[in-house]
C-alpha cells in the first residue's frame, strides 16, 4: 500500500445499510487510506466523523426514499435510472482519483458499474440478506415476501427495460439481470451479519467474508445515554416511596425496549397496542420511535412508558429482558449479542425475511396476533433459553481481520 492510497465507498442512504459501513470506513482510514464516502446529505456528520471525505449524490428530480425499499420494481427502476443520469459523472471522477479499491453497497449497482468500467477491484458490502443464485434458499424468501405485491408494480417494467437498454448501450456490464442490479456480487463480498444469519450461509461459496454485527461498533450519536436510563430506576422507586437518590440494579425493574426502527415505524395502531396492552403493568417500557416522537406525545401515554426520538441501544439492551421490534437487521443482531429475546413485529417483507431466519435460531418469535402481544411477550420472557454458541456467533465481530483480508486483495 502507498500512503493515502484511495477506496471509493458508494453506500446506500439508509441508516439499515449506512451505520455498519462507518466502522469499516473509520478502519480503513485508520490504516492508511484516504476514503471517499458517497451518500446523501443527512449522514455527513456521521461520516465525517470516520476520518473519510464525505461525496454527496445528486439525485436531482429522483425520488429516493428507504421506504422504496419494500417496492422491489420502483426500487429497480430508481437504481437504473440514477445510474444511467450519474453515470458519466461518477466514473470521470472516479478515474480522475485513481482508486485502488471501490466498496460499494449490494444495492448501489452504479458502484459495480463504475469499478467494471474504469477497471478496478470492487468490494461489495451485503447489510441485507443477500440472494446470489436464483435456486438459493434466500431468493426464494424474497419471492414469497414480494412477487404478490409486484404484481400491482408491474407498470415499471418499462422503464426499467429503457433504462437497462441505455446503460447496456454506453457500457459492457455484466449481470444486468433483477439480481445483477439489486444484489450486485463481486470477487470479495462482506457480509455485516454472522454467518448464522444468512440461510444460504453454509453453502454460498468462497470469496465472502462474514465479519458480524458490525454496527455493534458504532459509535451511538443520541439523546439517550445512562443517565436517564438512572432516572426511570429512580421513577420506579419513587413510585414505592423509596430512595430515589439511589440507583441500584438489585430492584430488576422489568425493562421491555420497544422500536420499529427509523424507516417503517409510524405504524400508529401499533404503539396504540403496546400503550394499551403493557399500560399499568409491572413493566417499564422504552419506547424508541424517532420521527414519531411528537406524535405519540400528544397521544394518552400510561405512566409506565417511557418516549424517546432515538436511544443508545446498547445502553439499553444491557437493562432490558425483551425487545419489541420490527426485525431490522442491525437492531436484531445487537439484541442477540446482548442475549436479549427479540418479539418479531416486521412492517415489510425485508423485515419478515430476518424474523423469520431469527425464529429459526431460537433468538425470537414471530408475533402471531397483534391483540394478544402483552401474553406473547410473558411466554417469550418466560420460555428464552438461547445456545450460548449463537450468543457469541452475534457478538463477535471480525473488523482487523476484515482490513487485512481488503488490504490483501487489494495487494493481489
Amino acid at each position: 500500500m502507498k500512503k493515502n492510497d484511495i477506496i471509493i465507498i458508494y453506500a446506500t442512504p439508509a441508516y439499515g445499510h449506512i451505520n455498519p459501513v462507518l466502522p469499516i470506513a473509520a478502519a480503513l482510514v485508520s490504516d492508511g487510506y484516504e476514503v471517499i464516502f458517497y451518500a446523501t446529505e443527512e449522514f455527513r456528520k456521521e461520516i465525517e466523523g470516520t476520518g473519510a471525505v464525505f461525496e454527496a449524490y445528486d439525485f436531482g428530480n429522483l425520488q429516493f426514499s428507504p421506504q422504496i425499499g419494500s417496492h422491489i420494481l420502483p426500487l429497480t427502476r430508481l437504481i437504473l435510472e440514477f445510474t444511467e443520469k450519474q453515470s458519466d459523472t461518477m466514473i470521470s471522477s472516479a478515474r480522475n482519483r485513481k482508486p485502488v479499491l471501490i466498496i460499494h453497497d449490494t444495492l448501489a449497482f452504479w458502484g459495480r458499474m463504475t469499478a467494471e468500467t474504469i477497471g478496478v477491484k470492487a468490494v461489495s458490502i451485503n447489510t441485507i440478506i443477500t440472494a446470489y443464485g436464483y435456486n438459493s434458499r434466500a431468493f426464494r424468501m424474497y419471492m414469497k415476501q414480494f412477487a404478490l405485491p409486484s404484481v400491482k408494480e408491474i407498470k415499471e417494467i418499462p422503464y426499467i427495460l429503457k433504462y437497462r437498454c441505455l446503460l447496456k448501450r454506453k457500457y459492457d456490464l455484466k449481470r444486468i439481470d433483477i439480481l445483477g442490479i439489486l444484489m450486485n456480487k463481486e470477487n470479495f463480498n462482506v457480509f455485516t451479519y454472522p454467518k448464522v444469519m444468512h440461510p444460504d450461509g453454509r453453502t454460498i461459496g468462497s470469496g465472502n467474508y462474514y465479519i458480524g454485527s458490525s454496527a455493534l461498533l458504532r459509535e451511538e450519536n443520541s439523546n439517550f445515554d445512562n443517565v436517564e436510563l438512572n432516572e426511570i430506576y429512580k421513577d420506579n422507586n419513587r413510585h414505592k416511596g423509596e430512595n430515589t437518590d439511589v440507583y441500584d440494579e438489585s430492584e430488576n425493574i422489568k425493562i421491555i425496549y420497544v422500536s420499529l426502527g427509523t424507516v417503517f415505524n409510524d405504524s400508529i395502531q401499533f404503539y396504540r397496542r403496546i400503550f394499551k396492552a403493557f399500560g399499568d403493568t409491572g413493566y417499564k417500557l422504552i419506547i424508541s420511535c424517532g420521527s414519531q416522537y411528537d406524535r405519540l406525545s400528544r397521544m394518552n401515554k400510561p405512566s409506565n412508558i417511557e418516549l424517546f426520538s432515538y436511544v443508545d441501544q446498547h445502553e439499553v439492551f444491557s437493562k432490558a429482558i425483551l425487545f419489541i421490534t420490527a426485525g431490522g437487521m442491525n437492531s436484531i443482531c445487537e439484541a442477540a449479542a446482548s442475549g436479549v429475546p427479540c418479539l418479531l413485529c416486521p412492517q415489510q417483507g425485508e423485515q419478515m425475511i430476518n424474523a423469520e431466519r431469527f425464529e429459526g435460531l431460537g433468538l425470537g418469535r414471530l408475533l402471531k396476533d397483534g391483540e394478544s402481544i402483552y401474553d406473547e411477550a410473558e411466554e417469550l420472557i418466560a420460555d428464552f433459553r438461547p445456545e450460548e454458541r449463537k450468543i457469541k456467533a452475534f457478538s463477535k465481530v471480525y473488523l482487523e481481520e476484515l482490513i487485512i483480508k481488503i488490504h490483501e486483495y487489494v495487494r493481489k
